[in-house]
């Protein structure tokens, strides 16, 4: 996104509207001081969300508000607003489809500020993501003020990482991140009211289906005490009428006892005349035959059983009614308790009619209230139901903030390794720098030490001229000059030992040099790997690249740490080479002084001969020449000759 135009209308100094187009590369902006040059870059900071006065050069928000002037009124509103262009279509939604984004911000004396982005209300934190995002921002680096270069450079580690994530693009992405904290912990605060409620509910729910359950059973007794209500009436009716006709039969019964004793009686009654008839009759013929007798006796024994079957049968009677006005008061007692208990029957229907009416109404209340408890126990297993929904919708949420919260967090451990890598490749870098410095300082005593050794092998050189003079001179007056002899040997020795010391040295030296080159050579390839990784880390437009590329910058990072610990290896060997190259050169200096002393010697007495010998040209005393005093054969006296020349006439007192 870019910066197209900003649109000034009584803010600060800008009392009438004012408009400032800003043309693609870079818009300059002159003018005296105090003709409001600063007051645009406060607009844009102001216009970007920035919500601290004090960073306004205020006191409070409406200090922003044009505050007249001579001649002129003060304001009472302030309006900026900044246009953007969107072509590329990187602003974050909504406005990702939106060509131009048109960002104002208007304050009122008194009233507060608004927002509005493409004419619709907005939010402070969605402007200021929104800038966040495009790598701007009320209080971003995009922004340089006067004395922040050198707060930049002077800053600490994690002020610059913090500059580097701005430069990123991946500020909005703390801003998010903080945003989807808080919307994760709103969730949290959601899921645990939902929680509460939920358990609330349940509670409510398990109390409702309970006196749900106490409804139904209750309407059920209900119902089986209404059915045994009326069963006992029914069987207190059948019981009644059944003791009813229990005591119309028995008075049938007594009746027809009754009837059957006093026709029992009638014919006792009859058969007793008869026989007092008969008896009469018997007395009357006393003098009938015996049989006549007999039969009148038969006859009286009948009667008298006969008689004493009236009188069971009378007593029978007596009890049959008495049994029958038993059971006539029994029955009239029963009447009465059935009447009575029809009587208390009727009341306790009519009771149970109006108890009846009261349970229907009752029932019906329950009805009711079981339709209003299952109407409720709906509600809640509804609201239940929904909060089981707003608890999944606010747990999704939850996860998906977690998912975006995780992903910044990925991002922002990318970015931090990729802050790491890039801290750690300085580092690399300063060291191989100081490597550097330390590996010219190392040339350069390897430059001295070859002068030291050219000039060695000079020395070394003449000392080996000198010695083979020497060697000549006194392999030829071995025989006369011992001392001189011995001390050439030793010449000898010294010049072999600095020989070797010296070749010792130069070998060294080419090792340390080879050793430098293919540090130098690492060092060279490691800097174009680390050149290569750092410019394709430039390259890369996504945080993923970058921290792709980091990782392979780390990596040859790793190979140019390697290379280094080689090339420090190879300098240790270096310096231990020029440390032991410098003892053979100190080693070789004393065999030259050495050398050089005893040469010093061999010129005194080469020094001493020739004075022998102008002594003996003078032809004074002692002055004879020492071949004269040698006794030699042609072929000593030759080799003596060619070693000594002209001082073979040196004088023997020199």
């Amino acid at each position: 996104m870019q910066f197209v135009r900003l649109v000034l209308s009584g803010f600060k100094s800008f009392a009438d509207p004012t408009t400032v187009e800003i043309a693609p590369g870079m818009t300059g902006v002159v003018g005296p001081n105090g003709c409001g040059k600063s007051n645009l870059t406060e607009a844009l900071r102001w216009v970007m969300g920035e919500a601290s006065a004090r960073t306004l050069r205020g006191t409070e928000m409406d200090d922003v508000i044009f505050a007249g002037a001579e001649g002129r009124g003060r304001r009472n509103l302030a309006e900026v607003t900044l246009v953007l262009d969107n072509d590329d279509g990187r602003a974050p939604p909504p406005w990702t489809e939106a060509e131009t984004i048109e960002v104002r911000r208007r304050i009122e004396r008194g009233q507060g500020t608004q927002y509005r982005v493409n004419g619709r209300p907005a939010r402070a934190r969605d402007v200021q993501i929104l800038f966040a995002d495009a790598a701007s921002g009320a209080r971003s680096t995009a922004i340089v003020g006067q004395g922040q270069i050198g707060q930049i450079i002077s800053a600490r580690a994690s002020d610059r990482r913090a500059i580097l994530e701005e430069a990123a693009g991946i500020g909005g992405l703390h801003a998010r991140r903080r945003e989807a904290e808080q919307r994760l912990g709103a969730a949290e605060a959601n899921l645990t009211r939902l929680d509460d409620i939920i358990a609330t509910l349940a509670e409510r729910v398990t109390a409702l289906r309970q006196q749900a359950r106490e409804a139904r059973r209750y309407g059920r007794l209900s119902q089986r005490l209404r059915l045994a209500q009326a069963e006992l009436m029914l069987a207190r009716r059948i019981a009644l009428v059944e003791r009813r006709a229990r005591a119309a039969e028995r008075e049938a019964m007594a009746e027809a006892g009754l009837a059957q004793a006093t026709a029992t009686a009638g014919r006792t009654a009859r058969a007793c005349a008869a026989a007092g008839a008969a008896a009469e009759a018997a007395r009357a013929a006393l003098d009938a035959p015996r049989t006549a007798r007999d039969l009148a006796q038969a006859d009286g024994a009948r009667i008298a059983a006969e008689r004493a079957r009236i009188d069971t049968l009378a007593q029978e009677l007596a009890r049959a009614r008495l049994a029958l006005d038993e059971d006539r008061d029994a029955a009239t007692r029963e009447a009465g308790l059935a009447e009575a208990e029809a009587g208390r029957l009727a009341a306790e229907a009519e009771t149970l009619e109006a108890e009846a009416g009261r349970i229907a109404e009752a029932a019906a209340a329950d009805d009711a209230a079981t339709a209003e408890a299952e109407a409720s126990l709906a509600r809640v297993e509804a609201e239940h139901a929904e909060a089981q929904a707003a608890r999944s919708a606010a747990e999704a949420a939850a996860a998906a903030a977690a998912r975006d919260l995780a992903a910044l967090a990925r991002d922002r451990d990318r970015l931090q390794e990729a802050a790491r890598l890039a801290a750690r490749e300085l580092e690399d870098l300063r060291r191989r720098l100081d490597d550097r410095r330390r590996l010219d300082e190392a040339e350069t005593r390897l430059g001295r030490m070859e002068a030291e050794a050219a000039r060695a092998a000079a020395a070394r050189d003449a000392a080996e001229a000198a010695l083979a003079a020497a060697d000549t001179a006194l392999g030829a007056a071995e025989a006369a000059r011992d001392p001189a002899v011995s001390a050439a040997a030793e010449a000898g020795q010294v010049l072999g030992a600095r020989k070797r010391a010296l070749d010792e040295a130069r070998a060294a030296a080419e090792a340390a040099r080879r050793r430098a080159r293919e540090i130098e050579a690492r060092l060279t390839a490691a800097t174009a790997r680390r050149d290569q990784a750092q410019a394709a880390l430039t390259a890369l437009p996504d945080p993923a690249g970058r921290a792709a590329a980091a990782a392979e910058a780390g990596q040859g990072a790793a190979r140019a740490a390697e290379a280094q610990t080689a090339a420090d290896a190879a300098e240790a060997e270096a310096e231990a080479g020029f440390a032991a190259a410098e003892t053979r050169l100190r080693e070789a200096r004393r065999l030259r002084a050495e050398a050089e002393a005893t040469r010093a010697a061999l010129g005194a007495e080469a020094a001493s001969l020739d004075r022998l010998i102008a002594a003996e040209a003078a032809g004074g005393p002692g002055e004879r020449p020492v071949s004269a005093s040698l006794t030699l054969d042609d072929t000593h006296a030759a080799a003596l000759a060619a070693a000594l020349g002209d001082g073979l006439g040196a004088g023997l007192d020199a």
